[in-house]
């Protein structure tokens, strides 16, 4: 069973680094995790999403982002995700590429 519900692990081929998403505490992102030194050692926020959402503590709490889908070239290079996030309309969700080139990232 995988550690967090949702949770996605990959190995990147660059970093020789595992990936994962949907840590606690961090939803909508992307880990690079370093098993020898046993922490997170880069941060890549799929879905931005605003953490103070309520003005009242007896408002609802705006859902949070989910990557869905994480998937990589085999060189590392080119990254893709789908995320979720629920809405009072039940639900949407986007998808990004982001490619890295010779030193600079787009969004696609």
């Amino acid at each position: 069973a995988p550690a967090c519900p949702g949770t996605i692990m990959l190995h990147d081929p660059r970093t020789r680094l595992p990936i994962l998403t949907n840590l606690p505490g961090a939803p909508g992102s992307v880990h690079w995790y370093d098993p020898s030194s046993q922490r997170v050692v880069g941060t890549l926020e799929i879905a931005p999403y605003n953490r103070i959402s309520r003005r009242d503590s007896n408002d609802a709490a705006v859902p949070s982002p989910n990557v869905t889908h994480l998937c990589l070239s085999e060189s590392g290079d080119d990254m893709i995700t789908i995320d979720t996030i629920l809405t009072e309309n039940s639900g949407s969700g986007g998808m990004r590429q982001v490619a890295s080139h010779g030193g600079s990232t787009e969004e696609r």
